[in-house]
C-alpha cells in the first residue's frame, strides 16, 4: 500500500483495535502524555522566569525569595514530570502486552480462515513471516509509542515555540529547517529498509530452518550418520555473512546520510547562536534572556527532530501494517457468515466432475473426478506416489476446494456449509502427523476437546493401538508430557504413529480417514489396526488410503488413481478379473512375500 490516504486508512484501522482492546488503558495513557507535553511549556516558561529573577537578584533588582519560589516551582514541576515518567513505565508493558496479544491472536484466528490450498503458495509463509516480526519484534512497539509520544511532543512544542518566538520567529524557522533533511532520510530509508526486509524474508526464514536442523533430533541423527552436519553449517553460514552483508551495507550509507544530517542540523544550533548573540548586542534580549532563548531553541530544534522523526517512523511501519491487514482481509474473503451447519451424513459423499490444482501451479492434480461414496462403506483409495491420494482426501474433507466441479454431502454442494461445521464431523489420521508437545491426554483428546476429561476413554483408544507400555511407562498419568527437547518422554517414531492413531479414533464421527496411518508400524500391528479399523468403521463412513494393497481387500469398493484420475474402481475380486493396474500393483506387492 502507498499514498498518504492508504497510511491514513491504515493507522486509523489499527488504532480502532486498540481502543477497542484497551479503552481504558489507551485513554489513561493519553491523558498523562497530553499532561506530560502540556508540563514541557509550562517548565519551560517557569525556566525563563527563573534565569531573569536570578539575574535582576544579582543586579540586586529581585529578592532572594523570589528566586528561590521560582526555583521551588521549577523542583516541583521537575518531581511532577518524574513522577508521570514512572507512572507511565508501570502502565506501558502490560498495556503493549496485551494489544500484541490480542493482535495477534486476530492474526492466528485470520490465518485458519484462509483456505489450505492458499498455503501452496510462497508468499503466504513470507507475509505470515513479517507480520509476526512486526508485531513480535521492535516494529510495532516503534509504531506504537511513536503515535503516543507524538502527541506529547506536539502538545509541548506548540508551547515552547509560542516562548521561542517573543526572542524571534526566525528562530523556530532555523530550528525547523534544520531538522528537514534527517525527516526526509528517515522516510527514504526506511521504505528502503522495508523493501530489504521483504527481499530478505525467504533467506531469514531458511535461516531459521537451517538452523532448527541442529537441535532437531532426527535430522541430527541423520547429520551423525552422514557426516554433513559441516556441509549444513557452511550453508547456515554462507547465507547469514550473505543477509549479514546486505544489512550492513545498507546500515553503513544510512550512517553515512545520516552524518550529512546531523552536520545541517549542527549548522542549524550554530547559525541560532549567531542571531541569539545579535539580538543580544542589540537589546533585543537581555543578557539574562540569553540563555533561556538559547535553551528554548535547542528544546525547540529537538522536538522537531522528535516529531519529523516519529512521523518518519510510523511512515515507515505502514507497510508491515499493511501485511497484517493483508492477512485480516484475505481472512474476510472466506468468512462464511450466514452458512448452514452441517450436521452429520445420512447418505452419500458424491463428487462431480471435480478437478484440483494448486494456486502456483497450472498441473491438475485431479483431473475430472466423479465418484459417489454410500453412507457406511468402507471405501479404499490405491495408487503410486503422486497419484493424487492424499489431495483427494483433502477435496473430500473440504480442506481442498475444487478448482472445477462439485462435492455434494448427502446431495447438497458443500459451499453451501460452514466448512468447520462439516470438518467435524470428520475424523483424519494422516501420514504426514504432528508429534505434539503436550500432556499425553492431550495428544489423544486434542481430537476431541469437549472430552479432554474422559480418561477412560483416552485410555481405552491407547490401549486399542498398543501403547500399554506407554501408560505403564507413565503409571497411567495422562498429565505427563511428551517430547524430550521440552523436558518430557520421548517416544519412538511408531509410538508417536499410534498415538497420531488414538487421536484419530478418539473423535466420535461420522466420516473417518486414515491416510497411509501405519507407515512406521510393524506389519503384525498394522494388520492389528486395520482389523481395528474395520471394526470401528462400521456403519460409519471410511476412507482408507494406503500404498500396502493387501489391506484393501477388505474395502466395500477400491478406487485406483493414476496421474490425478480414476482408472479403476470396483471390488477386490471385480478388480483382480480386470488384471488392470490394480492387478499389477497387487502382484508387484505380493512377490515380496513370496520365494
Amino acid at each position: 500500500m502507498s499514498g498518504i490516504g492508504d497510511n491514513m486508512r491504515l493507522f486509523w484501522k489499527i488504532w480502532k483495535i486498540i481502543f477497542k482492546v484497551a479503552f481504558f488503558p489507551t485513554v489513561l495513557m493519553l491523558l498523562l502524555l497530553i499532561v506530560s507535553g502540556a508540563l514541557t511549556g509550562v517548565l519551560t516558561y517557569c525556566l525563563n522566569l527563573l534565569f531573569q529573577n536570578v539575574y535582576l537578584y544579582l543586579q540586586n533588582e529581585a529578592t532572594l525569595q523570589q528566586v528561590i519560589l521560582f526555583g521551588g516551582i521549577v523542583g516541583g514541576l521537575y518531581l511532577l514530570e518524574y513522577l508521570l515518567k514512572i507512572m507511565l513505565v508501570f502502565i506501558r508493558p502490560n498495556f503493549l502486552e496485551k494489544i500484541k496479544i490480542n493482535v495477534l491472536n486476530n492474526v492466528h484466528q485470520s490465518i485458519s480462515l484462509i483456505p489450505m490450498e492458499e498455503y501452496e503458495n510462497l508468499s503466504i509463509y513470507n507475509d505470515i513471516y513479517m507480520v509476526n516480526n512486526f508485531v513480535n519484534g521492535p516494529h510495532f512497539m516503534i509504531f506504537f509509542f511513536g503515535s503516543l509520544s507524538i502527541i506529547t511532543t506536539i502538545i509541548s512544542l506548540v508551547s515552547i515555540i509560542v516562548a521561542l518566538a517573543l526572542f524571534s520567529p526566525w528562530l523556530i524557522l532555523i530550528a525547523l529547517l534544520s531538522i528537514l533533511p534527517i525527516f526526509i532520510l528517515r522516510l527514504v530509508r526506511g521504505k528502503q529498509y522495508y523493501q530489504m526486509q521483504v527481499y530478505q524474508a525467504p533467506k531469514q526464514r531458511f535461516l531459521n530452518y537451517l538452523f532448527s536442523l541442529f537441535i532437531d533430533p532426527f535430522s541430527l541423527r541423520e547429520m551423525r550418520c552422514y557426516g554433513f552436519n559441516d556441509y549444513l553449517e557452511q550453508k547456515w553460514v554462507e547465507l547469514n555473512k550473505d543477509v549479514t552483508n546486505e544489512e550492513f551495507c545498507f546500515t553503513k550509507k544510512s550512517s553515512l546520510y545520516q552524518l550529512g544530517a546531523d552536520l545541517f542540523k549542527t549548522f542549524g544550533l550554530a547559525l541560532a547562536i549567531v542571531l541569539i548573540i545579535i539580538l543580544t548586542f542589540n537589546n533585543k534580549i537581555t543578557f539574562g534572556q540569553f540563555g533561556t532563548s538559547l535553551i528554548i531553541f535547542r528544546n525547540v530544534q529537538s522536538s522537531f527532530h522528535s516529531i519529523l522523526n516519529q512521523l518518519a517512523q510510523i511512515a515507515s511501519k505502514m507497510p508491515y501494517l499493511g501485511k497484517v491487514f493483508i492477512i485480516f482481509d484475505k481472512a474476510k474473503q472466506y468468512q462464511e457468515i450466514g452458512k448452514n451447519q452441517f450436521e452429520n451424513f445420512n447418505e452419500n459423499i458424491e463428487l462431480e466432475n471435480v478437478s484440483f490444482y494448486y494456486p502456483s501451479s497450472n498441473h491438475k492434480v485431479l483431473e475430472d473426478i466423479n465418484l459417489k461414496i454410500e453412507n457406511g462403506k468402507l471405501i479404499a483409495i490405491v495408487g503410486e506416489n503422486g497419484a493424487g491420494k492424499t489431495t483427494l482426501v483433502k477435496v473430500l474433507m473440504g480442506l481442498f476446494k475444487p478448482t472445477s466441479g462439485v462435492v455434494k454431502y448427502d446431495g447438497v454442494d458443500i459451499n453451501y456449509y460452514q466448512s468447520q461445521s462439516i470438518t467435524n464431523d470428520t475424523s483424519a489420521v494422516f501420514q504426514n502427523f504432528t508429534r505434539y508437545a503436550l500432556s499425553l491426554r492431550e495428544n489423544v483428546a486434542i481430537s476431541d476437546i469437549r472430552n479432554i476429561d474422559n480418561d477412560d476413554k483416552i485410555i481405552s483408544c491407547l490401549e486399542q493401538v498398543d501403547l500399554t507400555d506407554l501408560l505403564q511407562k507413565c503409571n497411567y498419568q495422562l498429565d505427563c508430557n511428551l517430547r524430550k527437547d521440552f523436558g518430557g518422554l520421548e517416544l519412538s517414531g511408531g509410538q508417536w504413529q499410534k498415538v497420531a492413531i488414538a487421536r484419530g479414533i478418539f473423535r466420535q464421527s461420522n466420516l473417518i480417514i486414515f491416510d497411509e496411518p501405519t507407515a512406521a508400524i510393524d506389519p503384525l500391528l498394522e494388520n492389528k489396526i486395520f482389523a481395528l479399523f474395520k471394526e470401528l468403521t462400521k456403519d460409519r463412513t471410511s476412507i482408507l488410503v494406503s500404498h500396502r494393497i493387501g489391506p484393501t481387500k477388505m474395502a466395500d469398493e477400491i478406487i485406483v488413481l493414476e496421474k490425478g484420475r480414476i482408472v479403476e474402481k470396483g471390488t477386490f475380486k471385480e478388480l483382480m478379473d480386470l488384471k488392470g493396474k490394480y492387478y499389477e500393483l497387487y502382484t508387484l506387492q505380493a512377490q515380496w512375500y513370496q520365494e
